[in-house]
């Protein structure tokens, strides 16, 4: 898989993109059965937005040169 962050092609492990995928959607499903057993169906959309809204300001602090290099030595 290939991102793009501010003109910057960065390739992602497929590996590591499934269990990141896989760790993600336990999360999602376990928040979302948390929501409608307590009939709080807005926490859903409430962690989804947090969430997008958290990993978005997080990657902002990198450089996006920086993280591709990054990326480039460390994937095995």
């Amino acid at each position: 898989m290939i991102i793009h962050l501010k003109d910057t092609a960065i390739q992602l492990n497929p590996s590591e993109v499934r269990a990141a995928k896989k760790l993600i959607s336990r999360f999602i499903t376990s928040v979302s059965s948390a929501s409608k057993r307590t009939g709080q169906i807005s926490f859903y959309f409430t962690v989804l937005i947090i969430m997008h809204m958290m990993s978005q300001q997080l990657l902002e602090t990198f450089d996006p040169k920086d993280l591709q290099e990054i990326m480039k030595k460390y994937q095995k």
